[in-house]
């Protein structure tokens, strides 16, 4: 195919050519955590310590909060008092038995006892070991819950944490007309504040719309992030997605259509 442009009484003639149809959605996204997670204790008890605070870094294995164990050691070293007596109680029934004085049937169910007591055991000593709360990564902290000297209850919880390793997305709302353009792990261009520009990959992408913008909001995951540049969540990005669809056009240059 062939096209002229005319400037003046000049006339320039330049083939253009079928290629596939090419365009690109640009649009302000959110930086997000793809994970959150609400940490808490697994026993009762005033809480005694807390060494970090919203927006404080923390290291994998660290001890974040810490309960008062009094009440804990207590029940634990009860639990072991029962542990042993049952087991004198069992040595006690054998002896019995041998000089004709005891039955099996007391044996066995002193030798229940002692399963029972050692069980019981266990659980205290786990529920003490659980009397704190220890970083299961590195990362950060969103919300804190409770304050020093409140009483813990199991499944209260205490505080929000998310990773800063592999946890960063992009939420971008598009129309259903952009929708259909992108697809699963598509690469994107991301551009964030003090980052430059940085390549993302799409790695959610919704069912169904937002049921009050109508919006679709995708998700673009950031594999790599300077770890020496603070990111906040809420940060504003611009996002570029370039698409292809399986349609050819012809692109006209815009003096041929002056």
């Amino acid at each position: 195919s062939f096209i002229c442009s005319a400037s003046g009484q000049n006339f320039d003639l330049s083939e253009i050519k079928v290629e596939p149809y090419t365009n690109k959605i640009q649009r302000i996204g959110k930086l997000a955590f793809k994970r959150t997670l609400n940490l808490s204790f697994k026993s009762s008890g005033y809480l005694l310590a807390l060494t970090v605070d919203e927006g404080d870094y923390f290291a994998k294995g660290q001890i974040l909060a810490r309960l008062d164990v009094s009440e804990l050691i207590e029940d634990k070293n009860a639990k072991y008092a029962q542990l042993l007596q049952a087991k004198r109680d069992v040595n006690r029934i054998t002896q019995l038995i041998k000089n004709k004085l005891s039955s099996e049937q007391q044996l066995d169910n002193a030798k229940t006892l002692v399963a029972t007591t050692r069980a019981a055991y266990k659980i205290a000593y786990y529920n003490l070991d659980k009397s704190q709360i220890i970083a299961p990564f590195a990362g950060i902290v969103l919300t804190r819950f409770s304050e020093l000297g409140e009483l813990q209850t199991p499944r209260r919880e205490i505080l929000k944490v998310a990773a800063l390793k592999n946890n960063w997305v992009i939420k971008v709302a598009l129309t259903d007309s952009e929708i259909n353009q992108v697809r699963l792990r598509q690469k994107v261009q991301i551009q964030l504040p003090n980052q430059g520009i940085i390549t993302g990959i799409i790695s959610k992408i919704p069912a169904s719309a937002n049921n009050q913008s109508n919006l679709f909001t995708i998700e673009i995951f950031l594999p790599s992030l300077d770890r020496q540049v603070r990111m906040i969540a809420g940060q504003l990005a611009q996002v570029m997605i370039d698409f292809t669809r399986n349609e050819f056009v012809y692109r006209v240059p815009i003096s041929a259509l002056i």
